[in-house]
């Protein structure tokens, strides 16, 4: 098949998505510790909508740990967006957009934290999505999306629900802390990458005047931030790492305009990156378009392609993957004893 370059989103493109509840942007950061395994979001071809998936860092082992009956209302039916606890036995993650929710790792125990009430009695006027946990495990992170306003916050909250707060207003799609805790980086307004402190001052554009892709991740030890832009003006999408500060943009991958790379998530000990790659066909319908899960050192080397290209990522019987929803991946650690 011909390959076509895939092209990343411009500035104005993300701003619009923040604009739209920012429903296909989303990060995490990695715990640091052992490998442990790969959990997904994706679509599935039975009508039960989008649903996590779990798989071994090989691509072998492939796992449905969700049932969440989806909802014809909501803008993502389903299961989506997870995210691991820093000690890999449980996982935060979205019920049919607005719902937070735990679920431990082998998909038992499911548990909705209680949302907010909404300012109108009997009102669905509040969404609480892109949810993460805090550096400690102890709190979530979230994005507090009113329905009737408009406006997105970056909100934290307890396990359990109760004590919510406003973080910041500068980043209308939610923060991911940092793995020592002190910072936070997010999507601004205007789609550009921040970092902020934890209590949301100090907040300073990483890049600016730059396009971002929807996925980002911090390194393990705090030093970098994996991202998806490009590497030359008006050519394909391309994995970088880039120090907190700014500085230090380095590409990890420089495939050419016919095929484009998606940051997914850093590995927990740090020495590997996840990776979508993604073949564009202007002859076929965008649902046909072809992708692949790849891994590599952290410093781009040693690239190993997981699956084969597919309509389905990452190649499960009976599960179709949508172009347009940029599926979140995430590495979690090995629980210890």
């Amino acid at each position: 098949m011909d390959r076509r370059r895939v092209v990343i989103r411009s500035v104005p493109l993300v701003a619009a998505a923040v604009a739209a509840l920012l429903a296909s942007a989303g990060a995490q950061a990695t715990s640091a510790g052992d490998n442990g395994l790969i959990v997904f979001e994706a679509g599935t071809e039975n009508g039960t909508g989008t649903q996590l998936f779990t798989i071994k860092p090989d691509g072998s082992d492939i796992r449905q740990i969700t049932q969440v009956q989806p909802s014809p209302m909501a803008k993502q039916p389903g299961a989506s967006k997870p995210d691991w606890s820093p000690d890999g036995r449980t996982i935060v993650f979205n019920e049919n957009t607005c719902q937070v929710a735990l679920i431990d790792a082998d998909g038992s125990n499911l548990r909705e934290v209680p949302a907010e009430p909404a300012p109108v009695a009997g009102g669905v006027d509040l969404c609480e999505t892109n949810p993460t946990f805090s550096a400690d495990g102890r709190s979530l992170i979230y994005e507090r999306f009113d329905l009737v306003t408009g406006s997105a916050e970056t909100w934290i909250m307890s396990l359990d629900g109760s004590d919510k707060r406003l973080v910041t207003d500068a980043c209308p799609n939610g923060g991911y802390p940092s793995p020592d805790g002190m910072r936070f980086a997010c999507f601004g307004p205007a789609g550009e990458l921040l970092v902020a402190d934890m209590d949301g001052t100090d907040a300073g554009p990483i890049l600016p005047g730059r396009g971002f892709g929807p996925r980002f991740d911090w390194a393990p030890d705090g030093r970098a931030l994996m991202i998806t832009t490009n590497q030359r003006p008006d050519e394909g999408a391309n994995v970088a790492t880039v120090a907190p500060d700014g500085s230090d943009l380095r590409f990890l991958t420089d495939y050419d305009p016919e095929l484009g790379a998606l940051a997914m998530s850093y590995s927990p000990d740090g020495t590997s990156v996840l990776f979508r790659l993604t073949q564009v066909d202007p002859d076929v319908e965008e649902r046909l378009f072809l992708h692949a899960l790849a891994r590599a050192a952290a410093d781009g080397s040693g690239v190993e392609q997981l699956t084969d290209f597919s309509v389905n990522l990452p190649g499960l019987d009976g599960v179709a993957f949508e172009t347009g929803q940029y599926p979140q991946f995430d590495w979690g650690v090995a629980p210890t004893e």
